[in-house]
């Protein structure tokens, strides 16, 4: 058989192709395997200062004296229910001294954290669906409305087995030794992130009343 001229030539090239595609390809995964190794440990820092946010609002649930959080009475004011509108800085933990409860650890502007207590009256009279729609949603997720938790026990009257009552109507309920709160930290997310937010939503329950004994009751992670 005749060898045809310039058949080596075209081996060559045919391999040198090969190699430029398999040098590209080693380079593409390397370099995405690298960019994967810093994206999760990018991600892993700000999980790491959500955490210390959450454990911080745990701690202030704790203390005791002046600097305690304990249960507004506005937030059992009949005359005042919370709306849609207000829940959000309603439903807010405060000190013995009616401000706001803050947390000491500053990690700039894009984390924030609230503890929001849990016991309170809603007045879903006056819902209006449209503005919650526009206002609590996309990257006000963190503002949108949570259910109460109530009272343990509703009390029964022994004698016609209805259901007690107070003078506006509500149901009476048996005393609860615990309170319940939902301590919610979020942090904005870069760029490369598209702008999202994460979010650690944990709620809590506190042993009433010396404060000592605060618990996990459940964690979520949430992005928006």
């Amino acid at each position: 058989m005749k060898k045809r001229d310039g058949a080596s030539l075209l081996n060559v090239m045919v391999f040198m192709l090969f190699a430029v595609m398999i040098t590209a390809q080693v380079f593409f995964f390397a370099k995405w395997s690298a960019d994967s190794v810093a994206e999760e440990r990018e991600i892993m820092m700000y999980r790491l200062n959500l955490d210390s946010l959450v454990e911080e609002g745990k701690s202030a649930l704790k203390v005791t004296g002046t600097k305690a959080i304990v249960h507004s009475t506005k937030l059992d004011d009949t005359n005042g229910e919370l709306t849609f509108s207000s829940f959000y800085e309603g439903a807010k933990a405060e000190y013995s001294n009616g401000n706001d409860w803050e947390p000491s650890t500053v990690y700039g502007d894009t984390y924030n954290i609230t503890i929001h207590d849990l016991e309170y009256s809603f007045d879903a009279r006056v819902f209006d669906r449209t503005n919650f729609i526009n206002n609590y949603s996309g990257s006000n997720m963190h503002k949108k409305v949570f259910a109460a938790m109530l009272p343990l026990g509703i009390i029964v009257s022994n004698d016609s087995g209805d259901i007690s009552r107070d003078k506006v109507g509500k149901p009476i309920y048996n005393p609860v030794y615990n309170r319940f709160f939902l301590i919610r930290a979020w942090v904005q997310l870069p760029e490369n992130y598209y702008g999202r937010k994460l979010m650690y939503q944990v709620l809590v329950s506190r042993d009433e009343p010396n404060h000592n004994d605060v618990q996990v009751l459940s964690f979520q992670e949430v992005w928006f």
